[in-house]
């Protein structure tokens, strides 16, 4: 039963992702594509065990802005996007 909400929990977290590519305007192929690397990325920053979602959200926030993601928009570099 673990593994299996794992993977849903990853599944939604891509999902969201690509999801938001998509809302900000690109296109399919693009905004699955984008999502797969933040995804990856995001992966490779979290340690390898304990992780809860409060630390997805902290590490996602950090991980784009390190990606320059939302740069050309004019959004600031603001370390704590994701409130604690």
């Amino acid at each position: 039963m673990d593994i299996f909400l794992l993977l849903l929990g990853l599944l939604f977290m891509i999902l969201g992702i690509i999801g938001a590519f998509l809302a900000r305007g690109s296109g399919p192929l693009e905004a699955a594509s984008s999502g797969a690397h933040v995804h990856g990325q995001l992966l490779n920053r979290l340690p390898s065990t304990g992780v809860i979602a409060n630390d997805l959200v902290t590490c996602l926030v950090e991980t784009l802005i390190d990606m320059g993601v939302d740069r050309e928009l004019g959004v600031s570099d603001e370390p704590h996007l994701g409130g604690n």
